[in-house]
């Protein structure tokens, strides 16, 4: 195994690592943006904003396999 294919596969694992944790991310804030706007009748506007950024991002950097 060459230099060049054992850092492609380095990248690949923090690539999904970074995915994992935006996709982890996302689920967590549009929960608590649920949460919080059915049982105490506010939520944080910027949770809206900052979730939509984040599933274009997820969409752009995607899995490489």
């Amino acid at each position: 195994m060459n230099w060049l294919t054992r850092f492609e596969k380095k990248v690949a694992g923090v690539e999904r690592v970074t995915l994992y944790g935006l996709l982890s991310l996302m689920v967590i804030l549009a929960f608590l943006q649920a949460v919080l706007r059915d049982f105490f009748g506010t939520g944080r506007p910027w949770i809206d904003e900052v979730v939509r950024q984040l599933v274009i991002w997820v969409g752009f950097v995607g899995p490489l396999d």
